[in-house]
């Protein structure tokens, strides 16, 4: 077996986060009656006359009051949810949910209390910095280490002290952190090529992302409903960058 350890973390909404500052807040139901002077019609035609033959014509559906109000109420809902899932991505409005790490052989799951995950979490850091085995994601530095790093600031708990390290503008991150995203664009901007776990893995033979039914977006809400099947979704994502890297970055003899 390779000396790496695989990982990869999932997030969800804070409790209460649509009662924060930041959610989307309903809008108020206005009345706006019929006005036909602001669509074109015949000298000949009087208001009321125009509004039914204008609806003949089109073969419009005029909107009651109620069913305005009902349609106000679904895009609210529809805000609502598309809100939920962008707060994933912000360790302002979003935790860490579970976070899953594969030695290539066998895989293990930290979930439960967000202040348990983390300090676990570094634990296993440490771990593997003792044992110099190199810890390996998939877009880990754009995502999961800033994502557990800000989280664990906003909880009071202590980053390792050579996990990163600044350097004026600049962050020096620990050299056993391995991100096989950053491998593949091989210098390029992440805008000029395709680098997702997704396209690597198809394109090296690994299946990429290969658990139906479940995606990165909306993760949270099918580990509430199915939990086996998000952590079978997480595992690949754990154990893809592992063979991403072993072909990429093969170990020598």
């Amino acid at each position: 077996p390779m000396n790496a350890l695989g990982f990869d973390l999932e997030t969800a909404p804070l409790p209460n986060v649509l009662e924060s500052k930041f959610a989307p807040v309903a809008e108020e139901f206005q009345f706006q009656p019929f006005d036909p002077s602001k669509v074109k019609r015949l000298k000949s035609d009087d208001d009321e006359t125009y509004r039914v033959k204008y609806i003949e014509q089109q073969g419009l559906h005029i909107q009651s009051q109620d069913e305005k109000k009902a349609k106000l109420i679904v895009d609210f809902k529809e805000k609502q949810e598309e809100f939920l899932d962008s707060c994933c991505l912000f360790p302002h409005l979003g935790r860490i949910l579970v976070i899953g790490l594969h030695n290539g052989e066998r895989f293990h799951v930290l979930e439960g209390d967000e202040d348990s995950i983390i300090t676990q979490f570094f634990s296993q850091y440490r771990a593997c910095v003792k044992k110099q085995m190199q810890l390996v994601s998939h877009g880990g530095m754009n995502f999961d280490w800033p994502f557990i790093i800000r989280r664990a600031w906003v909880l009071g708990i202590k980053v390792p002290g050579d996990l990163v390290i600044p350097s004026g503008k600049y962050w020096n991150w620990n050299k056993l952190l391995i991100d096989t995203g950053q491998l593949w664009l091989l210098g390029q901007y992440p805008r000029d090529t395709r680098w997702s776990l997704d396209v690597v893995g198809h394109a090296l033979g690994f299946g990429g992302k290969n658990v139906e039914g479940v995606e990165g977006k909306g993760f949270w809400r099918m580990y509430e409903k199915d939990r086996e099947l998000a952590l079978k979704y997480l595992e690949n994502d754990c154990l893809q960058p592992l063979k991403i890297f072993a072909r990429i970055c093969p170990p020598t003899i």
